[in-house]
């Protein structure tokens, strides 16, 4: 009796491991009494992914359109259809990750990536292109001749022709070194930025400015000049007869005062 109980048991045991529904969603394995694995026939959908290159493109520019980073978790990609008017409707399809396009007005636009997988398994991602104009090249004004340890100011101008706030990128030269970078902002297209400069020591500078817009549109750069002029000491006479009787003090002084 206890040996057909025993044998009624294992053979209910093999039934149900054999038969029991897989509905996870996911690979889920169970043990069979013989040592085999039962796997879901489930597929995993592809992850559809896609970037912009130049990022923000100018109006007429062709654009590439990458979906190399686009994968499926268990099988592999067949297709990429692109929807470039946001209609619902894919106006392209490829086998090949990239392609290229070119919209002639500048404005946001949503564009759609659809990706197939082998086994008829979509994904979808959409992202926001913006198509953006060049900011103007910005006009400097500032004084050209100033004094060592004088506070100038320099005003930049300049206009962005979709409207969008801008900002002032500068740089400093002294004799031809880089000295001193920055930026200020932002400002509304068509409004002027003031640069307050402290320009010590003394030499020829250059002020260079460029214009960039909130998307990261730059201009060309624009540059003035300024000299600032060294300084001469003024010495009393018992000063100066006492510098002239120590030629190496006096370069030593003058070095120092001049510089």
């Amino acid at each position: 009796m206890e040996k057909r109980i025993l044998v009624i048991g294992l053979v209910l045991l093999v039934s149900f491991s054999s038969i029991v529904p897989i509905s996870m969603g996911y690979d889920v394995k169970i043990p069979y009494i013989k040592g085999r694995l039962f796997k879901s026939n489930m597929g995993y959908p592809p992850v559809a992914k896609f970037e912009v290159n130049p990022p923000c493109p100018s109006p007429g520019e062709l654009a590439s359109y990458r979906a190399k980073n686009s994968f499926d978790p268990d099988g592999y990609i067949v297709s990429y259809e692109w929807d470039w008017d946001n209609d619902g409707i894919y106006d392209e399809n490829h086998t090949i990750p990239t392609a290229v396009h070119a919209y002639n007005s500048s404005q946001k636009y949503n564009v759609t990536l659809r990706v197939t997988d082998n086994e008829g398994l979509n994904g979808i991602k959409t992202n926001t292109v913006i198509i953006d104009n060049f900011p103007e090249k910005p006009s400097i004004y500032g004084p050209s001749v100033g004094n060592t340890g004088g506070v100038y100011n320099f005003t930049f101008y300049a206009c962005d022709p979709d409207d969008d706030d801008i900002y002032y990128r500068y740089w400093i030269w002294l004799n031809d070194w880089h000295y001193s970078y920055g930026e200020i902002g932002p400002f509304s297209s068509g409004t002027n930025g003031t640069l307050a400069y402290t320009f010590w020591p003394s030499g020829d500078y250059s002020v260079s400015a460029q214009t960039v817009d909130i998307y990261g549109k730059e201009s060309e750069w624009s540059e003035v000049y300024i000299t600032i002029p060294r300084t001469r000491t003024v010495y009393n006479l018992n000063w100066y007869n006492f510098l002239n009787n120590h030629i190496v003090l006096r370069w030593f002084v003058l070095r120092i005062t001049n510089s």
